[in-house]
């Protein structure tokens, strides 16, 4: 029974069913139960399983199933529930390393994340020196780092099931997105109206990241593969839901991400006949759909040029106020937490949100910060292109992609759950370049064998 309970709670299975609970609760417009099921969903599986794979997916994508932050929240019932996954979390740790004595390894970021913990610490420190905020601070780094640390040293066919797990993640997001629209106007109206700008809590640019995300993986499943059409349409589905956004930066990035995945994928194809049916039926459905709802479609793309053609939505008023804190402040900076109105940021959210990576580092880190980064980022790229390999591609793809949005957008640099996610693909390639070395080991050993 246990290897039974086991084998779901490390399959894809256990994903389709809790995003498909949570998709329930999201329509009955419940706001603390979906919390209650991840967390005890991550408790099962640091009970029951060897492999956390599946952990990833789950905490990824909690904030899509939570209210909107600013709302007024049950504090004490998320501390619970957090309390529950930590506890889970400890009891597997311990397990593994004191009882089973595993051997694990601290991975080759665990030096460039103390330093990035450091900075992230001493932001603000001549300024804006807060108790509750340091402890945030390394509340959040160290549950990055065992994030990483847990990928490194208790995951098997990482790469595969993390482009599975933003696959069916994508899809859950895009029905709980047009569930918010259907709520309040038809569909192409509530497209076109730009209804929604939240999902759960997390702001509907990180959520194109996620849909870009989603784009990635269907390409690293689907590339050489007999159904490689079937992946691409796929993707275009996600490109469409990205659209949808109206976030410009990632509408940009995003087709940039598909035009050349797509190009790679058919140089890789195996049947480059179906990609041109595929197309072709692509391009029937989209006239078709023009032909039938003319003005509904005519009012979306209205609707995305005047977005796109709209100024930097305070962008300017923002990174003029953070280069002035960051003049003031040059040492350590002014920190994360805002004690005043930034400009263009909403009222509830009193963090500097600059939204741009670089000058984030400047402003809440100062300059004895921002070079404490600069050697997190060395050590990341250095793994990254070290011996690169094609098999380490989408990966490299994907952080650099992520690290793309930072120009004008924020999600990399402040939202927890999207920071999180180039420490995974960061694992996945040591993981993958520790089985070369391992591979290339056997071998030798063999062929030293036959020659005595």
């Amino acid at each position: 029974m246990k290897q039974k309970i086991q084998k779901f709670l490390e399959s894809k299975c256990l994903l389709l069913g809790v995003f498909g609970v949570l998709i329930l609760l999201f329509l009955l417009k419940q706001t603390l139960a979906p919390l209650a099921v991840i967390a005890f969903a991550l408790m099962s599986i640091f009970v029951f399983c060897d492999d956390l794979k599946n952990i990833y997916g789950l905490i990824i994508f909690i904030p899509i199933f939570m209210q909107d932050l600013a709302q007024e929240m049950d504090w004490a019932f998320y501390i619970i529930c957090i309390s529950i996954a930590l506890i889970g979390m400890i009891y597997f740790v311990v397990k593994k390393i004191f009882f089973e004595k595993q051997d694990v390894k601290k991975g080759k970021m665990f030096l460039p994340w103390i330093i990035s913990t450091l900075a992230f610490c001493l932001g603000g420190l001549l300024i804006h020196f807060n108790f509750l905020g340091l402890l945030a601070t390394l509340g959040l780094s160290l549950l990055t780092y065992a994030l990483y640390f847990l990928a490194i040293n208790f995951t098997t066919k990482l790469r595969s099931h993390i482009a599975y797990t933003f696959i069916i993640g994508g899809l859950t997001v895009a029905v709980a997105f047009f569930i918010l629209i259907l709520r309040e106007n038809w569909l192409l109206d509530g497209i076109a109206s730009r209804t929604v700008i939240w999902v759960g809590a997390q702001n509907i640019n990180t959520v194109a990241i996620l849909y870009t995300l989603a784009i990635i993986s269907c390409f690293m499943l689907g590339i050489g593969k007999k159904n490689d059409w079937l992946y691409f349409l796929l993707a275009v589905f996600f490109e469409m839901m990205i659209c949808f956004t109206y976030c410009r930066l990632m509408i940009v990035i995003s087709a940039v991400v598909l035009l050349m995945l797509f190009v790679l994928s058919i140089v890789k194809s195996k049947t480059k006949l179906n990609y041109l049916w595929t197309s072709l039926a692509l391009l029937i459905l989209a006239g078709g759909v023009f032909l039938i709802f003319r003005q509904q479609v005519i009012d979306i793309i209205k609707a995305l040029f005047e977005k796109t053609q709209a100024g930097g939505n305070g962008r300017q008023e923002l990174w003029t106020w953070c280069l002035e804190k960051f003049t003031q402040n040059p040492i350590f900076g002014y920190g994360f937490v805002a004690y005043e109105k930034v400009p263009g940021i909403r009222d509830t959210i009193p963090l500097v949100l600059a939204h741009n990576t670089i000058l984030q580092w400047l402003t809440s880190l100062g300059i004895i910060g921002t070079l404490l980064m600069g050697f997190f980022y060395f050590s990341k790229y250095k793994l990254m292109f070290k011996g690169f390999k094609w098999t380490r591609f989408f990966e490299v793809f994907t952080i650099i992609m992520l690290a793309l949005t930072g120009i004008v957008d924020q999600a990399i640099t402040m939202d927890p759950f999207i920071f999180v996610i180039p420490y995974i693909y960061l694992a996945i390639i040591e993981k993958e370049n520790e089985s070369e070395i391992v591979f290339d080991k056997n071998f030798l050993n063999r062929t030293q064998i036959k020659i005595n």
